[in-house]
């Protein structure tokens, strides 16, 4: 999928990959550590120190992979959520068989017990209390909520088209988070395990439907399992100033709507705002005639302002200077450095500048020139830095046609292509 960022060779590429599996080790190190941090020490002694400590790397590292600790334990959550949610459908790999509703139901209380439930928790009270930290944690939580509603639906074989499913089925994951919460303070095991008895039985009559001809399992074919996360592709207009984003960005939600692509009235379908534009009668339009992926389930955000688009995955690798397109490895930085040092930090600054003040430098190593952040070229399309980007929740993959369309409607401004998964 192309960008504009810039190239590595390949004989760099390949000396970087062990590199590259240091760098994911400690990433993953660092996650796991703060996991265990929130839960024991909760969100007052859980430091990015404390953490790095923790994970035997030093501060210098951690910042380089996560450069606040806004960003360092929402992802925490969200890493040990999806390896949760991986081990629990592993439990039930051709789908829940209809005696061992009990066992589904059991397996679900006990993602709501553990010391996942207890960090995430620390998070939770701590953004009641903190603005910066409040709008990722929410949504967090929609996401990790929505994904353990889709496990009880697929392992529990419920038909939300039936009258109250949905709403038993929700009903069944805010007991457990109920049961979660009482489990806080003294173990709650005896209690509990009644309350899932009970629960499996409820469930039973509620949920009562008849197997697929010849079996007694209620199966969920492992094509139809979604993989934990939201996907979103990103176009960034790369060239829009400060003065003209917002005027742009009303010319192309126009265009897509003349087009049938999206809705003009919007409402409750994208993630990070409280509002987007769902997919029009024609959302055919923008996508590839050979993705295999269906139908869009989400919609259209818009962001205007200064902005830093990432793909939701690994840092980015390398960035290239526009002015003397020396490339600099960023794959390892901060590995064995001290906070401050290392060419990493340049950037970790000017991104916060930026998306502060829509102003930011950052000095080449190379040719030592203050170059503009949002000059910079990124590679692997993981980061772009604009003042307007549009952003495509669980769609199927654009089109190259499209986005060249769409770049045509932005007054043929370079654009940047961003796919992620959150």
């Amino acid at each position: 999928m192309g960008g504009v960022s810039g190239a590595v060779n390949a004989a760099d590429r390949t000396e970087r990959v062990p590199k590259q599996d240091r760098s994911r080790a400690t990433r993953q190190r660092l996650l796991e550590a703060a996991v265990a941090c929130l839960a024991e020490r909760g969100w007052a002694g859980s430091t990015v120190s404390v953490v790095a400590e923790h994970a035997g790397v030093s501060r210098g590292a951690a910042q380089h992979h996560f450069p606040t600790r806004e960003d360092l334990f929402t992802a925490a959550v969200e890493y040990v959520a999806e390896e949760r949610s991986v081990a629990l459908r592993a439990l039930f790999p051709e789908g829940a068989a209809a005696d061992d509703r009990r066992a589904v139901v059991a397996a679900l209380v006990d993602l709501y017990t553990g010391p996942l439930f207890r960090a995430a928790l620390h998070l939770w009270v701590a953004a009641s209390n903190e603005e910066q930290l409040r709008g990722r944690v929410t949504e967090l939580e929609a996401r990790v909520g929505r994904e353990s509603h889709r496990i009880a639906v697929e392992l529990l074989g419920a038909d939300e088209t039936r009258p109250g499913a949905r709403e038993t089925v929700q009903g069944l994951l805010d007991m457990a988070r109920g049961l979660g919460l009482a489990n806080l303070l003294t173990d709650d095991g005896a209690r509990r395990e009644r309350v899932v008895e009970q629960w499996a039985r409820l469930l039973d009559a509620a949920l009562a439907q008849r197997p697929a001809s010849g079996t007694g399992a209620l199966s969920v074919p492992a094509a139809t399992v979604p993989a934990m996360g939201d996907y979103f592709q990103t176009i960034v207009d790369l060239d829009a100033d400060e003065a003209g984003a917002a005027e742009l960005a009303e010319r192309a939600v126009a265009w897509l709507v003349s087009e049938g692509i999206v809705l003009a009235d919007r409402e409750v379908c994208v993630l990070g705002q409280p509002l987007g534009h769902p997919p029009g009668p024609h959302w055919s339009r923008a996508v590839a005639d050979d993705d295999p992926d269906g139908e869009p389930f989400d919609g259209l955000a818009v962001h205007t302002g200064p902005t830093v688009f990432d793909s939701g995955q690994d840092e980015p690798e390398a960035v290239t200077c526009p002015r003397c397109r020396t490339t600099t490895d960023l794959s390892d930085e901060g590995e064995e450095e001290d906070e401050g040092e290392g060419v990493w930090p340049r950037f970790s600054e000017a991104i916060t500048d930026w998306q502060d003040t829509g102003h930011a430098d950052v000095t080449c190593p190379a040719c030592a020139r203050d170059v503009p952040l949002s000059e910079w070229l990124w590679t692997d399309d993981r980061l772009a830095v604009g003042r307007l980007g549009l952003e495509f929740w669980n769609w199927p993959e654009l089109s190259d046609d499209f986005r060249a369309r769409l770049a045509a409607v932005l007054d043929g401004h370079r654009t940047a292509y961003l796919w992620g998964k959150l």
